[in-house]
């Protein structure tokens, strides 16, 4: 099999789903409302302060975390 010397593989972005900032703005109401209605649940794996972001990141890193994690300003 030959291949070109330069290949480039890519994959979707965001911005290849959200053209218009109307189409955010339906997408995201819609998410929302998911949430909002229990319909989707959002798993916040821990709240930390914002000071130990460092500390979070290692964590994460080492994967000693799940679901969403907030810092708290």
């Amino acid at each position: 099999m030959s291949l070109p010397k330069s290949i480039k593989i890519g994959y979707a972005v965001f911005f290849d789903h959200i053209h218009t900032p109307e189409l955010f703005r339906t997408h995201s109401t819609k998410l929302f409302n998911w949430i909002a209605e229990g319909k989707l649940k959002v798993r916040i794996g821990g709240e930390y302060p914002l000071a130990d972001a460092a500390k979070v990141l290692a964590n994460m890193e080492s994967r000693k975390t799940t679901g969403k994690l907030l810092l708290v300003p």
